[in-house]
Parts: C-alpha cells; structure tokens; sequence
C-alpha cells in the first residue's frame, strides 16, 4: 500500500478552498507540497509526464498575492492542478501518450487550460495516460505504466483513470 506523505495532499477542493478563502494556508504552501509529492512519488506512480515547477511556483505566488489583496476568483483559485498530456499548453510538447508526438508544441493553450488559468488555477504539469486515450488501464507502452497511489499494484485505470484495475 502507498501512502501519501503530507494531508494537505489528501483533501479535496472543497475542503482546501475555504482555507485558502480564509488564508489559513498559502496557494505557495500548497504548490510546494504538491510538487514536493510530485517529486517524491512519481518515480514510482509514473503519473507525471513533465512537471512545470517554476512556473507552478510563479504562478502560485501570484494567486497568493491576489488572495492577499482581497481579490479571491473562487473555488479553485490558487489550486494546484495537473492535466493529461492530450491537452495543449502554449509552447509545451504534448505527446498524447505517443512518442510520434514526443517533439510538438502547440503555438496556443487549449480552451479548458485558458479558463483554468481565469480561475486562478495553478498548472503543475501534464499526467501520464493511454497513447491517443484509447484503452483503460493506463499501461503506456511508450512511457510506462501509471501506479494507482493508494495501492501500487494497481492502475489508476483508463485514459482519464479513476477505476482500479488488478
């Protein structure tokens, strides 16, 4: 069994929203950490393609100032966040899970990473995922198979994960 190192790492969005609201805890605080377990983990759970952890950290210090200065966009504002590798960032490779596309960098963000970011949410990196999302065990011939992290043994299943496959 894996267990997760930090329990700011385990509360959902709605829990950590309010704290963040509130100050209780920094969007730098929390980016830290996450990326802190990103680091620790990903040897192990494969779930990361690429991690943006400067610009994570930019980003985070931002939100922090904002939320400092009462400006507070909602729930999600300074959250850290990672999406899979078949969404494009503006100038980041995007591999779709295939080395085919181990080189191509899209010229602008997707719509969902545009809004994301009008949300104030922090980017973390780009996960691991079926080559093109076309299977349902996350088992990527070309960059490895993604652990679930409550149990290693496991998958974090399909494309998107979620479901434990043995």
């Amino acid at each position: 069994m894996f267990y997760l190192l930090d329990q700011l790492v385990t509360k959902s969005i709605e829990e950590l929203a309010p704290l963040i609201r509130n100050k209780e805890i920094s969007p730098v605080e929390l980016t830290r950490t996450t990326l802190d377990q990103e680091k620790s983990c990903n040897g192990l759970l494969n779930a990361y393609l690429s991690i943006f952890h400067e610009e994570a950290i930019k980003d985070a210090e931002n939100a922090e100032k904002e939320i400092m200065q009462g400006i507070y966009r909602g729930d999600v504002h300074g959250i850290p966040m990672a999406l899979k590798d078949n969404i494009y960032f503006k100038n980041k490779i995007t591999t779709i899970g295939s080395k085919i596309h181990n080189s191509f960098i899209s010229s602008f963000d997707a719509t969902v990473v545009k809004r994301l970011k009008k949300a104030g949410v922090i980017l973390t990196g780009k996960l691991n995922m079926d080559e093109y999302a076309a299977g349902v065990t996350t088992n990527n011939s070309h960059f490895g198979s993604s652990h679930n992290p409550w149990d290693s043994k496991k998958t974090p299943g399909g494309s998107s994960g979620g479901q434990e496959w043995l």
